[in-house]
């Protein structure tokens, strides 16, 4: 049937809403984690401690220590949104970055790709980066201490756009061991351990667009990919089916039994995606989109010539490098770490070489420079949320061009683009518009 093919029984269900999430079909067991751990950490149970840190959209997130280390460590149960490929891609990306450039990263110490092991989840463990979240100092920072930043941060991303860093293919790293020793569908439960001599080959991307909800369900071409006119014409072709699957799903729910219960059709509706009112008129409209969307592909994103299809020219992007996602020492805010690798993905250079996003804001009104704030806290009688704005903006401006000379210096190029450059603007509206044709 339709509705078991695209909505098979044992799927992830998701919150409904714009911002939708995954839902967890059980409570990890603590029992088993600390299990999973001490086997992982070579030690016994009870010289264990656990505590819980954090909840977020893909994990649960734990602090691991013990009286017989000085070094701490972070286990992550992953909710199964991607199975076996973004655990994967994410603890080879950390592997990488390690190996091939000096970026603080997490170390990895063992992880389970597979749900099938005894604690019915995927799992990683870390070493923990040591320090607070920039989000927490960055409007406190002294000036000085900001530029420092940006100067350090500019280096790290001066090595991913390091000619030497570049991939021939777009997609998402993996180790090739056990990328190609296991099964993807059927995966071993057989927890894996970085080594250091690691191998590394670009696989399917790790993309929301292409596992979110109901997409992980459809057949797609997810890479890897080796041109953007490849890349991009499967993501027009994801739209396309995800539209198609949503017209089964429908006829299938009208064909339904009478005696189905009409509250799970409505939560049936919500996983579609689609009100059934106007479907019909929606899909043959967004399609046409579609078919417009391969048009100009061909012309934005010509077929590239066979010389260049094996040429290195695309990137390692992470894809959310803001104030929450950078790691500081409080007291000399010296940077410690950055995180939040898990859906890295290897992009052309007018997608993968931009700003930061924390200094990719607004441009400020003029180019006075205004106050700083008597305070950032919203919740103070004295906060102004115009004068916090004009004083963000401003910043954001004066670091984009300590970045700017920072880049041109490290790699010794006065013609670097940012994404929102004007020379980018028509592709990056292109990919845009792709992501927004469900949306239309």
């Amino acid at each position: 049937m339709f509705g078991s093919r695209y909505l098979p029984s044992d799927r992830t269900r998701w919150t409904d809403g714009f911002d939708s999430s995954p839902v967890w079909p059980s409570e990890p067991d603590l029992a088993v984690s600390k299990d999973v751990v001490a086997a992982a950490l070579h030690v016994q149970v009870q010289d264990l401690s656990v505590e819980f840190l954090a909840e977020g959209t893909h994990h649960k997130v734990y602090e691991i220590s013990s009286a017989l280390w000085s070094t701490f460590y972070i286990f992550r149960i992953a909710i199964p949104i991607f199975p076996f490929y973004k655990m994967e891609s994410e603890m080879a990306t950390l592997t990488f970055l390690r190996q091939n450039t000096q970026i603080p990263v997490a170390k990895p110490i063992a992880w389970d790709s597979s749900a099938k092991g005894p604690l019915g989840y995927e799992w990683a463990s870390v070493e923990k980066l040591p320090g607070v979240e920039l989000r927490h100092l960055w409007n406190q920072a002294p000036w000085d201490k900001k530029l420092d930043i940006i100067d350090v941060i500019a280096a790290f991303l001066a090595q991913l756009w390091d000619p030497r860093n570049r991939f021939s293919k777009i997609g998402s790293l993996y180790l090739k061991e056990p990328h190609h020793g296991r099964d993807p569908h059927h995966p071993a439960s057989s927890p894996t351990k970085a080594t250091g001599n690691e191998r590394f080959l670009v696989g399917a991307a790790v993309d929301g667009d292409l596992f979110a909800g109901r997409r992980r369900y459809i057949p797609e071409d997810r890479g890897p990919y080796d041109s953007c006119h490849h890349w991009l014409g499967s993501l027009i072709q994801a739209e396309e089916r995800f539209l198609r699957s949503a017209g089964y799903l429908l006829a299938y729910g009208k064909a339904r039994n009478v005696n189905q219960v009409e509250e799970e059709w409505e939560d049936m509706l919500d996983e579609i995606g689609f009100e059934e009112e106007n479907f019909e008129e929606k899909q043959k409209s967004t399609l046409r989109t579609c078919r417009d969307y391969r048009f100009m592909l061909h012309r934005i994103f010509p077929q590239p010539n066979l010389s260049q299809k094996d040429e290195p020219r695309f990137y390692l992007h992470h894809c959310d490098l803001r104030e929450a996602n950078i790691i500081l020492d409080p007291e000399t805010f010296a940077i410690t770490g950055v995180i939040d690798w898990e859906q890295s993905c290897i992009l052309p250079d007018w997608y993968a070489i931009d700003y930061p996003l924390f200094i990719n804001d607004d441009e400020p009104i003029n180019n006075t420079e205004p106050p700083i704030p008597k305070t950032y806290d919203v919740d103070s009688n004295e906060y102004s949320e115009t004068e916090a704005a004009e004083r963000t903006r401003w910043e954001a401006k004066a670091l984009r061009r300590r970045f700017d000379c920072n880049i041109e210096c490290l790699l010794k190029r006065n013609d670097w683009r940012p994404t929102s450059s004007p020379q980018n603007y028509l592709k990056s509206r292109f990919i845009q518009g792709i992501a927004n044709l469900s949306e239309s």
